[in-house]
């Protein structure tokens, strides 16, 4: 999307408010990096702020500045190295984004996304930005002092692979696949007739319990296209994957969610959606779909095929009766928690919503909050000022 004209760098093209068309006045590739980037803040930045996700560590911009860098030494190569050797490129030292089908050296966390469907012009970008964070947050990039490192997966409903072909271009394996379950094979008559309109995207949203089926991996984060991971993970996987003895240092540092104590095995971590809760002190909590580290397990997903199929979910009381209710609750984000409340009880584990899948909510209300930045001019340290304010600090 960077429709800039490398080629052209040394032109004085007529600048009329066209950010396609900058001015470019150096003679040298070091000047024109400069100017490069001054005008990506000043130009692109206000056009990426809904893109971006507060508080982001400026990820999605270093992601442009590693293209651009790229793009500079492919086609300036042979007459202007010499020129940008004092440039300082963000992350300079990682492999190429593109070039990654296994990201870093030590034990291969899969990290999955689902599509359900096309039409957001947005997927691509999205997918780019969080397997760039990935990276970031990975084996792959020393500075992070992460130990593991990551395999990306799309698993795309039928009628999304038109979409998925980009992300394949960007290093995700794309997996196709159906519903677990058809609706037509659903018992229930109450889930069987209602599914298919619950929620964002009906019974499609069941395809994220495909990665379940990514056996693999000893550990599998299931993350949505609007996130970012800025820290490594490191701990959950610890825990998750470590004798429970030698992990009891890193388990003291993870922050669980009002303290509770995490079960010998955890075969998950999530966090819940207080703010789809009304009111909020109602309990149980669905938990929010975005963010699921789980343990793979082929016995796992034939449980939930097995729920889904008996479709015990009963109107005003959910999953098995047991008030799993409220927007979403007849797919992920109630069949989840049902799953481990219910079903495989003291096996998971909700973390601090304070620190994972923070959603710059307000919890004393019960709301989400949404930013809308009037002027398009908005510079970093604004919005690293407003982030500040709003992400729920422990």
């Amino acid at each position: 999307r960077l429709s800039i004209s490398i080629e052209r760098y040394q032109q004085v093209p007529e600048n009329n408010g066209d950010w396609s068309t900058a001015n470019v006045t150096s003679n040298t590739t070091a000047e024109w990096c400069e100017q490069i980037f001054a005008f990506i803040q000043e130009f692109m930045l206000s056009r990426l702020l809904d893109a971006m996700v507060l508080a982001s560590d400026c990820h999605y911009l270093f992601f442009m500045f590693n293209f651009l860098s790229m793009q500079v030494l492919e086609v300036d190569k042979n007459n202007a190295i010499s020129d940008i050797k004092d440039i300082s490129f963000p992350n300079k030292e990682n492999t190429p984004l593109v070039d990654v089908p296994v990201g870093g050296k030590g034990e291969t966390i899969g990290y999955a996304i689902s599509l359900t469907g096309c039409g957001d012009e947005s997927l691509t970008d999205g997918g780019a930005v969080l397997k760039h964070s990935i990276h970031l947050s990975s084996s792959a990039n020393k500075s992070s002092k992460s130990k593991y490192g990551y395999k990306m997966y799309a698993i795309v409903h039928p009628d999304a692979v038109k979409c998925s072909t980009q992300l394949e271009q960007i290093g995700y394996e794309i997996l196709v696949r159906d519903v677990p379950v058809p609706v037509a094979d659903i018992q229930g008559e109450y889930l069987r007739t209602k599914v298919v309109s619950n929620g964002c995207c009906g019974e499609k949203e069941f395809i994220k319990l495909w990665a379940y089926t990514l056996t693999q991996h000893r550990a599998v984060v299931h993350l949505d296209l609007d996130t970012v991971v800025l820290q490594p993970l490191d701990d959950l996987f610890d825990a998750m994957l470590m004798e429970t003895s030698a992990s009891l240092e890193v388990r003291r540092n993870i922050p669980v969610m009002f303290e509770k104590d995490m079960p010998d095995v955890v075969d998950a971590f999530f966090t819940r959606d207080y703010n789809m809760n009304q009111p909020r002190t109602k309990k149980p909590v669905l938990v929010q779909g975005g963010f699921l580290v789980l343990r793979p397990s082929m016995d796992s997903f034939e449980t939930y095929k097995n729920i889904i199929r008996e479709g015990d979910f009963r109107q005003g009381s959910g999953w098995g009766g047991k008030g799993y209710v409220t927007y979403g609750a007849m797919t992920f984000q109630g069949i989840v928690p049902y799953f481990y409340d219910v079903m495989r009880p003291n096996t998971s584990t909700e973390v601090s919503r304070c620190v994972y899948n923070a959603q710059a909510d307000t919890p004393e209300q019960g709301k989400q909050l949404t930013i809308k930045f009037k002027e398009i001019a908005e510079m970093v340290n604004q919005i690293v000022e407003i982030a500040e304010k709003l992400m729920c600090q422990q």
